[in-house]
């Protein structure tokens, strides 16, 4: 009888673990789900006068990135992107400009409806683009 008391408890004790550790798997996923809606959109740096770039981000997982440079005009490409918070992939399709599948990351320093602050370590740069 005393195993079995024994048993019951390690079970209770079990199970309440198991429901902890799923409930902060579960936050983990809300918060980056929030973060990954607040991605979908056009974001746009026009920190200089003479050009500007803009990302365009789809529920789809894909991404436009346009830019325009007063001397060269208009460039613009596609790919897919993975957001898994803070690191942000975006994996292009073949142009000119990229071999298809090539990659480039970012760190999301921070992102809120209005801001988004990406940090490129191949670069050491950090650019800030507003929502459109």
């Amino acid at each position: 009888m005393k195993i079995l008391k024994l048993l019951a408890m390690l079970l209770v004790a079990a199970m309440s673990m198991v429901a902890t550790s799923c409930s902060k798997d579960d936050d983990d996923d809300d918060k980056d789900d929030k973060k990954e809606s607040l991605l979908i959109g056009t974001w746009r740096d026009d920190t200089y006068d003479d050009e500007w770039d803009e990302l365009t981000f789809k529920k789809d997982g894909s991404f436009t990135w346009t830019w325009y440079e007063e001397k060269y005009g208009t460039t613009r490409n596609m790919g897919t992107y993975i957001y898994k918070d803070p690191k942000l992939t975006l994996i292009f399709d073949e142009d000119e400009e990229y071999d298809d599948g090539e990659k480039e990351v970012y760190m999301v320093k921070s992102i809120s409806s209005s801001k988004l602050v990406l940090y490129s370590e191949d670069e050491e740069e950090t650019y800030t683009y507003n929502k459109k």
